[in-house]
């Protein structure tokens, strides 16, 4: 999947503060990840970009694959801190992946980036497929109504290889979905380049991915408003988070 996580690979790590943010979402993530399956801790992370759930799970002494179809994602990541302890693969998150973990997560808008339900449909199969029974899937997506109301800005920058770069990520809806368009400037001793790029964004809603998730052998038994675990209001949190188990065969 061309996107502009491929294009802007080096710099998405600096669209959130990843401390800030884990002391949000690490508490429901972890505790998926200690209690799901057997138990054991073994997590799939699908379409993991920058590896930011995978570094900071592994950091905790879980065992963490994190799979991405982005080459130079997976190489910015493995270098980020904590990479050194997730096991990376270049991947397809519509492919099959052998069966053995007892969380998977497809996190941060994945899904919207496929405009064809058969695709998303093929991605959940392939997540439910790398499961033990009674697994766990987690799906986030962001809540188009609460988008409608307030559409997204990221502004951030810092120095990378000596260079100041700021990135700039806006999600604007529209009557197809969503547009995200990443902004990339860099000031160079030569002289600053800006780079930009545009995604798309599919609307994929709770009923149909809870019944695309059925298809699959998975049992919905959780739905919030986002990774911090608000209970879930349509247009008033700003996400929503499905939590799937797998049913016994």
């Amino acid at each position: 999947m061309d996107s502009v996580f491929e294009k802007f690979a080096e710099a998405f790590p600096l669209a959130s503060d990843e401390d800030e943010r884990w002391s949000t979402e690490g508490r429901l993530i972890s505790e998926l990840a200690r209690t799901s399956g057997e138990g054991k801790g073994r997590v799939l992370d699908l379409a993991c970009g920058s590896g930011f759930h995978a570094r900071h799970l592994a950091a905790e002494g879980l065992e963490v694959t994190a799979v991405d179809i982005s080459a130079g994602a997976i190489e910015v990541a493995r270098l980020l801190p904590g990479g050194d302890r997730v096991r990376w693969v270049v991947g397809d998150i519509l492919e099959p992946v052998a069966k053995g973990y007892d969380l998977a997560l497809v996190l941060g808008n994945t899904l919207s980036l496929f405009d064809d339900e058969g695709d998303v449909k093929r991605a959940i199969a392939a997540a439910a497929g790398a499961l033990v029974d009674q697994g766990v899937l987690a799906i986030h997506i962001i809540d188009f109504a609460y988008l409608r109301q307030r559409p997204v800005e990221i502004v951030r920058g810092r120095k990378i290889a000596g260079d100041e770069v700021t990135f700039r990520k806006t999600i604007e809806p529209d009557e197809a979905g969503a547009l995200i368009t990443v902004t990339v400037t860099t000031a160079a001793a030569s002289g600053p380049a800006t780079e930009s790029g545009t995604q798309r964004l599919s609307e994929w809603g709770s009923v149909f991915l809870i019944a695309a998730a059925k298809e699959s052998g998975l049992v919905l038994r959780r739905e919030l408003g986002g990774l911090d675990g608000p209970p879930i209001s349509p247009g008033l949190t700003r996400d929503v988070v499905l939590v799937f188990e797998k049913a016994d065969r």
